[in-house]
């Protein structure tokens, strides 16, 4: 967030910042200047800082300053369009102004422009960003989607705090698995919850966030018990034995991601092309037609009292 500084009514202008601005007063100064509101500051915890201004000159030259005095600058950039981008290393991790000096043909443009900067945020993890997979019977973990390398990571039972439960500290930007053995879900009324704080190397922890554990997850169908015949002249035919009574064998022609669905993602899930409910010890799903040559479809269970299972790519022949 980028927040409008409060030295320009506390602080006296500093002698260079007075003469320049009696040059803009003169008339001297070239007619457009900065303002706030195009200057942007990205400062990441652990990665590279980026700042952005707008509604400049190719041409122009821009000193920013980390003090009030604007005596030394940090960083001199030139402008070879209407937007200057760049990175830079000297920025602290911690609030802070930073004071801009626009110069075009040796002359500033208008007055300098303070902006402060809030300090970098170790809470980056939205609610959309990570998901459980809480398995019957099998190891549990919590994937976060958009980790940050170097950032470490850690599971408590308890809004407390007083027992982490798993940790990791992330390699690489991106996907991250943590295996964790999750509190046993008691019933609708008696949820349980984990909760995940993140922290940015050499700095605070962020404040914990609550995750619902949900019912368990299905076990994945075993591949080795999935018979599938691609027929020419009649429906298709998958065959799952043995299968237990009750479960729901569903079909899908992609990988769907069935532990990761949220009102924001749904709509990107993969069609189901078929779908049984198992009356025996073995259950066949039919499917229209899967097509003249071989390929792959993806198989998920759901157990009773249980959420879908994870897809299992199953291979089949061309037709016969």
């Amino acid at each position: 967030m980028k927040l409008r500084s409060t030295w320009k009514g506390l602080l006296a202008i500093p002698l260079c910042a007075t003469l320049l601005m009696t040059d803009f007063e003169k008339g001297k100064a070239a007619d457009a200047e900065l303002y706030e509101d195009n200057i942007i500051i990205n400062n990441n915890p652990g990665n590279t800082d980026f700042i952005t201004v707008a509604g400049i000159k190719s041409g122009d030259e821009l000193f920013v300053y980390d003090h009030p005095s604007m005596y030394t600058p940090i960083e001199v950039k030139k402008a070879t369009s209407s937007v200057l981008r760049f990175t830079s290393k000297k920025l602290k991790d911690e609030q802070q102004t930073l004071y801009f000096v626009l110069k075009r043909g040796g002359q500033q443009v208008g007055t300098y422009k303070s902006v402060t900067y809030d300090a970098p945020g170790t809470n980056h993890i939205g609610q959309s960003g990570y998901h459980l997979v809480n398995r019957a019977g099998f190891n549990d973990y919590l994937k976060i989607h958009d980790a940050r390398k170097g950032f470490s990571y850690k599971i408590y039972d308890s809004q407390e705090l007083s027992r982490v439960i798993a940790s990791a500290t992330a390699s690489k930007d991106g996907y991250l698995s943590i295996k964790v053995t999750l509190p046993k879900y008691e019933n609708e009324f008696e949820k349980k919850s984990v909760y995940l704080t993140s922290s940015a190397p050499g700095s605070r922890t962020s404040k914990a966030q609550q995750i619902l554990i949900t019912p368990e997850h299905s076990n994945p169908i075993n591949a080795k018990t999935v018979t599938v015949k691609n027929n020419k002249n009649y429906a298709d035919t998958i065959n799952i034995n043995p299968a237990t009574i009750g479960s729901t064998i569903k079909v899908y022609r992609t990988k769907k991601e069935t532990t990761y669905v949220t009102p924001a993602t749904e709509k990107y899930e993969p069609t189901v092309i078929a779908s049984r409910v198992a009356k025996g010890n073995q259950t066949t799903v039919y499917v229209p037609q899967l097509g003249t040559k071989a390929g792959y479809v993806y198989v998920t269970i759901t157990e009773s009292g249980e959420l879908e299972s994870d897809p299992v790519k199953i291979k089949f022949g061309k037709e016969k």
